[in-house]
């Protein structure tokens, strides 16, 4: 019994560390293949301009919620055949693992920054397909701002785009900037 112990406790490292490695290799392919778009986070003032101040400001109007509680707009292209696979803008740990970029997500903004035919913003669990056109938002709550509980209705996708290129505009709202700004 005592030889089989160290022979235990390896295998059980061992398998441990095969485990880890494997899930380690499975996110790291699958982020790679989650989506295929760019995106620009406009961290300052200075990166913004008149139109993207007046994405934010609208957005700031229609949830009642000051601009200083948003995370940095987010200007993103889908070259043709891009997508971005399901995903939800929440977390499934209420947002604990980004607590240093503002916790959990639980308001989003997307705005159509010019009209296209395919590349659609999909929501599997809701039946419900919503498409992208200039100047239109797409309000969506992805976590409760009560309990920071993820809501799996809101996993959605932006289906392949074809012939054409995807430009749209990303303004959201992190709960723990709202609670813990210095505002």
């Amino acid at each position: 019994v005592s030889q089989s112990l160290p022979i235990a406790a390896l295998a059980f490292l061992t398998s441990t560390i095969l485990a880890f490695a494997t899930v380690q290799t499975l996110n790291a392919t699958r982020s790679n293949n989650l989506r295929t778009s760019l995106s620009l986070a406009l961290n300052s003032l200075e990166d913004q301009k008149p139109a993207t101040l007046n994405l934010v400001r609208s957005v700031e109007q229609i949830l009642d919620i000051p601009r200083s509680r948003f995370e940095a707009p987010v200007i993103t292209k889908y070259p043709p055949g891009g997508l971005f696979a399901p995903h939800n803008d929440a977390s499934p740990t209420r947002g604990f693992e980004w607590s240093e970029l503002g916790g959990q997500r639980v308001a989003t903004a997307i705005v159509g920054l010019k009209t296209i035919s395919s590349g659609r913003t999909n929501f599997p669990k809701l039946s419900l397909e919503v498409p992208i056109i200039r100047g239109q938002a797409l309000f969506f709550f992805p976590a409760d701002a009560d309990s920071l509980e993820a809501d799996e209705r809101t996993i959605h996708e932006g289906s392949l785009v074809e012939d054409e290129e995807k430009a749209v505009g990303r303004v959201a709202f992190d709960t723990w900037i709202a609670y813990f700004s210095k505002e």
